[in-house]
């Protein structure tokens, strides 16, 4: 956690990547998002630069 994958009614697929904090519900994601994967599988956070989709913030091993 917390990654969740968008679909795009195609082969073509977009993750999003949350901290702890911003991390949708299900329910929320789904409604935003539409097709989706939730909380899917990520490399680890404290060896990539991935930020947070809602807040920026550079994202560590506490939001795994």
């Amino acid at each position: 956690m917390p990654r969740i994958r968008v679909y795009y009614g195609d082969e073509n697929s977009d993750p999003k990547d949350f901290c702890k904090s911003c991390f949708p519900s299900e329910a929320t994601a789904t409604n935003k998002y539409k097709d989706i994967s939730y909380d899917e599988e990520h490399p680890p956070y404290d060896e990539t630069d991935y930020c947070c989709e809602i807040c920026k913030k550079k994202l560590k091993e506490v939001d795994e």
